[in-house]
């Protein structure tokens, strides 16, 4: 699925009950999937961890409709060279 057609089902979907629930508890979903993602990456399949992902890349598209951010945009002007700190790829940098 392409960035910017998911975004747009994100939006579709959940918007108005994101707004709702306002950028608070929008955020604090975000973090307790992280929190999911750190659990499964411990003891659970792959497929657990690949849930997880989906669910944190789908609360953080949430909170950028809720700004009205171009998710794709943005991930393409801070990576879309390559690392975002020096430009090249594979990164060279250093011990980071």
């Amino acid at each position: 699925m392409i960035i910017e057609d998911f975004q747009k089902q994100m939006k579709d979907v959940y918007l108005e009950r994101d707004r709702a629930k306002g950028i608070d508890t929008v955020f604090d979903r975000l973090i307790d999937e992280v929190k999911e993602l750190e659990l499964a990456l411990k003891k659970e399949p792959v497929e657990q961890i690949a849930n997880e992902i989906a669910d944190v890349i789908a609360w953080t598209i949430s909170i950028a409709n809720l700004y009205e951010i171009d998710a794709g945009k943005a991930l393409n002007d801070k990576y879309g060279s390559g690392c975002s700190r020096c430009d090249t790829i594979p990164c060279s940098c250093e011990n980071y």
